[in-house]
C-alpha cells in the first residue's frame, strides 16, 4: 500500500503481539475498562486481558467524513 493510500483510507496495523494496544492505551492512562467498553480488548477464561485485534489491518467504518463509527479488520497470514 502507498504511503497516501494509508493516510486517505486511515488504514492502521495491529502487530502480532497479545497486549501491545493494551499497555500502550493503558500507560496513556485508559481504563482497562473502558477499553474493553470499547472493544479493543477482551478477557479471557482465566481474566487475562488480551488485543481484540491482533495481525490485522485495521480500516475504520466512517458515518460520515469526520466520525467514525467502527473498524473492520482483514487479518494478515504469518
Amino acid at each position: 500500500l502507498s504511503a497516501d493510500a494509508v493516510k486517505e483510507f486511515m488504514i492502521g496495523y495491529a502487530g502480532k503481539e497479545r497486549t501491545a494496544l493494551a499497555d500502550f492505551l493503558t500507560k496513556n492512562g485508559i481504563s482497562q475498562e473502558r477499553q474493553m467498553q470499547a472493544g479493543l480488548v477482551r478477557r479471557n477464561e482465566r481474566g487475562d486481558i488480551y488485543d481484540t485485534f491482533r495481525a490485522r489491518l485495521i480500516f475504520p467504518i466512517a458515518l460520515d467524513s469526520r466520525r467514525v463509527a467502527a473498524f473492520g479488520g482483514r487479518i494478515i497470514p504469518a
